[in-house]
């Protein structure tokens, strides 16, 4: 059931990563791959604790989901660290006073300092792992870009830097509604698959909000179209020359080998879902199927479109560990739009959805030769 605030707002981000309690807690294994990070910032704050009535003065450092506590600057080994993921971020400034809450379950903790430089620091940090509220005091929409099953998309600009944003936004009564695909589930899972990226091909999510009625994902807004429009016009080799082209194909793999590094793949890897600019730049977006590679079960178990899908994953079982698939599904992926790109036609070019998805299940690499031979025969 969603837990509610005393002012009426449901969240759902509480629900997400429930925890019997909200507490510094002593480090565990658990903890490790987060502390055996490099820091991001490292700070003395006076910590403020639900469960304490004298506030905490000590060393703070920031890894990653965690804040991590230590008695004093010349601690090696961490006291206690707090969960932070998926907590709510409120910035705290009055006087001298400057800072930030973080609350989950109805539990705070305060983190002040008299140093505004440090509190902000820490502020734009966090926004990137909390979760926050005041969408509408902080930005202004513009107009509607896009809309999908469960969210619309819009174009929105910050109050305070008048920069553009693209923002996903996802009403909570619809998401709960519905019961087909698990929205919710999927929503959770594209946030914190998307925080864990950081690519100059990959879209980025900046901020995730929270009001009473919407999630609002707050991502780069790109200035481009789908890979798709000069490939179904036959205008893509027109549009880009043969050097923004291998660019192109150079920035699509990287991109999938640095999700290949984090343990993440696509599972939707298509020209749709590939944006690109004038220049040639582009981004991968949409990583609404994408998932970890690690996880016990997917959320979807077979999924992609149709033309796209590499074959292991028509194949797999869940009752069977011997067709699990992993990263290199995206590299099939790429294939099949790389071929697109270079031969003008795509590899499955059936007539009908029907057909293009028994011709994708069916695909072997000679089949790739054989296309390749009677396309020369009929030019198009």
């Amino acid at each position: 059931m969603d837990k509610s605030s005393p002012d009426g707002n449901i969240f759902f981000f509480e629900e997400a990563n429930p925890t019997t309690s909200f507490e510094f807690i002593t480090p565990t294994t658990k903890h490790q791959k987060d502390l055996n990070t490099p820091p991001i910032l490292t700070s003395s704050f006076l910590c403020k604790s639900p469960t304490s009535d004298k506030p905490i003065q000590g060393m703070y450092a920031l890894s990653n989901k965690l804040i991590v506590f230590y008695v004093d600057e010349f601690s090696i080994a961490p006291e206690s660290v707090l969960e932070i993921d998926y907590t709510r971020l409120v910035p705290v400034s009055q006087d001298n006073i400057h800072g930030f809450t973080i609350t989950k379950h109805n539990l705070t903790f305060e983190f002040t300092t008299p140093n505004k430089q440090i509190a902000d620091n820490w502020v734009n940090a966090l926004r990137n792992v909390c979760v926050l509220s005041g969408f509408h005091d902080e930005y202004k929409a513009i107009k509607m870009i896009g809309k999908g099953s469960f969210a619309k998309v819009y174009l929105v600009e910050s109050r305070s830097t008048n920069k553009q944003y693209a923002v996903k936004a996802f009403a909570k009564e619809a998401v709960i509604q519905t019961s087909k695909n698990n929205p919710k589930a999927t929503m959770f899972n594209e946030i914190d698959i998307m925080r864990a990226l950081d690519h100059d091909n990959i879209i980025k999510l900046y901020e995730v909000h929270e009001s009473e009625r919407s999630i609002y994902l707050i991502m780069e807004l790109i200035q481009g179209k789908p890979l798709q429009e000069p490939l179904t016009k036959l205008t893509f080799k027109r549009d880009y020359s043969q050097g923004q082209i291998i660019e192109m194909i150079r920035s699509i793999l990287d991109a999938l080998a640095y999700m290949a590094s984090k343990g993440i793949m696509h599972r939707d890897l298509k020209p749709d879902n590939i944006l690109v600019d004038r220049t040639g730049k582009l981004k991968i977006v949409d990583f609404g199927l994408a998932t970890y590679i690690d996880v016990p079960e997917y959320i979807f178990k077979k999924c992609g479109t149709p033309g796209y899908i590499a074959p292991e994953v028509f194949r797999y079982d869940h009752k069977n560990a011997n067709t699990n698939y992993n990263d290199r599904c995206d590299v099939f992926s790429a294939g099949c739009i790389l071929f697109y790109m270079l031969y003008s036609y795509p590899l499955f070019d059936g007539h009908g959805a029907s057909e293009i998805l028994r011709q994708n299940r069916e695909f072997t690499e000679f089949e790739i030769i054989y296309t390749i031979k009677k396309r020369k025969k009929q030019p198009r």
